[in-house]
């Protein structure tokens, strides 16, 4: 049976349904173990133990690891990734990889939804530390930053490991982009702009948004491959 004109087929809604069905189940999980994560870090020898890390990490500060550091958070930041995010998915269209941009304009759109939707369930005021070198007015947990890096860099890995021969290749590209990401999070708490458990949690609710989208890619292309199963 043929669809009208302006409606979805069957064939679009099946598409779809996998990216649908698994957004849901990760925005549920990640409520749920960060609703979790954020009662266990509002303990007092918890706060104790995130500024006295805080701290440590502000001890290292010099007038160059500064300047490498608003690098790293800008690379994080939505001036850079909107931009990016745009380049990259025009020039996976020009080239006909239409799944590869819709992967990634779903990745880091649906993390920066998540972002803005956890940021005000939680409600969690910055750090207040009177050496911090920079300023936000948004709600601090979970760190933005850190679930879009892991998010963008993570689905850019992906996409990547399909065309990358050699193990080497592959470990230099993979360490390369685990080394960006965790520089980004780090970033943040330098700057004092986010505790550690906010990067921790933008890690995490990075990482099942990210795990989402991978595993509806792969049960999508299966059922591809396997029409009869």
């Amino acid at each position: 049976m043929k669809s009208r004109p302006g409606q979805l087929s069957t064939e679009h809604w099946k598409k779809v349904a996998p990216f649908l069905v698994g957004g849901l189940l990760a925005s549920a999980a990640i409520l749920y173990v960060l609703a979790e994560f954020h009662e266990e870090i509002s303990e007092t020898w918890l706060i104790n133990i995130e500024q006295s890390t805080m701290e440590a990490i502000h001890g290292h500060t010099s007038p160059f690891l500064t300047v490498f550091m608003f690098g790293l958070t800008f690379i994080g930041s939505m001036q850079a990734l909107i931009p990016a995010v745009s380049l990259i998915a025009l020039w996976q269209l020009q080239k006909h990889h239409t799944r590869e941009a819709l992967l990634i304009i779903i990745a880091v759109g649906g993390s920066a939804i998540l972002n803005v939707a956890l940021k005000l369930y939680f409600h969690r005021q910055r750090p207040d530390v009177p050496w911090a070198l920079a300023r936000e007015d948004a709600f601090s947990f979970p760190s933005g930053h850190s679930l879009a890096a892991i998010t963008l860099y993570g689905i850019l890995g992906y996409l990547l490991m399909s065309r990358i021969k050699g193990t080497l290749a592959r470990a230099a590209v993979l360490g390369s982009l685990v080394l960006l990401v965790l520089g980004i999070g780090v970033s943040r708490i330098y700057l004092g702009v986010h505790y550690p458990s906010d990067v921790a949690a933008g890690y995490l609710s990075g990482l099942i948004w990210l795990s989402a989208v991978v595993s509806s890619d792969i049960m999508l292309r299966y059922r591809r491959a396997h029409p009869w199963r």
